[in-house]
């Protein structure tokens, strides 16, 4: 709440439930059985949505709660600073469907070529879409990113990154998070290709 203060309401929340590759048993931190780590996160992102919405919170989850929990004076962005939620499975996309202003996805581990990459995109887009509109809410209203992660490689050539900002536009994602050149190759025609794509391309791509 002080950030989206200070930053005049500029704070964004991004949550996730955690990639295991991130090892959070070497910083102490509890490990879940899949199942029990999303329904912890499901608990969780709905708490922080409340606390983020009102000036005083009492809840009583299964696994977290509180009791009159102040958020005084509350934040800039009304009724709450947007949230983004990372998610991939079926459930993790219902609860984005659910509670995000924006929701993030990459490939996964598992992908193993560009086409590959791109047809799991665009199934969990669709799916994403089918929740949404279950739920009652507009897909459209919902950002739909995409971290451009191996096999993908956006500083490839102009060419290449604006294609694949139309082809993955066409099956709905409007926004790209992407990784400083040469972050997972040594490829020194990376950094002239981001600076053209910085300068005279991404202009006329943004909407």
């Amino acid at each position: 709440m002080t950030v989206d203060h200070l930053s005049g309401g500029r704070l964004a929340v991004a949550l996730g439930a955690g990639d295991p590759s991130a090892r959070p048993e070497a910083a102490g931190v509890a490990t879940y059985a899949p199942g029990e780590q999303v329904a912890r996160f499901r608990e969780f992102a709905g708490l922080v949505d409340r606390l983020l919405r009102s000036e005083t919170t009492t809840f009583a989850g299964r696994y977290y709660g509180c009791a009159e929990a102040e958020m005084i004076p509350g934040p800039v962005q009304r009724p709450r600073p947007p949230v983004t939620i990372a998610a991939h499975g079926p459930k993790m996309l219902r609860i984005a469907a659910e509670l995000a202003d924006s929701w993030s996805q990459w490939g996964g581990y598992d992908v193993v070529d560009e086409q590959d990459f791109f047809d799991v995109t665009r199934e969990r887009c669709a799916r994403f879409d089918e929740l949404c509109a279950g739920l009652g809410r507009d897909p459209k209203a919902v950002r739909h990113s995409l971290v451009c992660f191996p096999p993908l490689t956006p500083w490839e050539s102009t060419g290449y990154f604006h294609d694949m900002v139309g082809r993955y536009g066409g099956v709905g994602i409007d926004e790209f998070v992407l990784y400083w050149p040469q972050s997972w190759r040594e490829a020194p025609h990376e950094d002239t290709v981001c600076e053209d794509v910085c300068t005279d391309l991404m202009p006329g791509l943004r909407h």
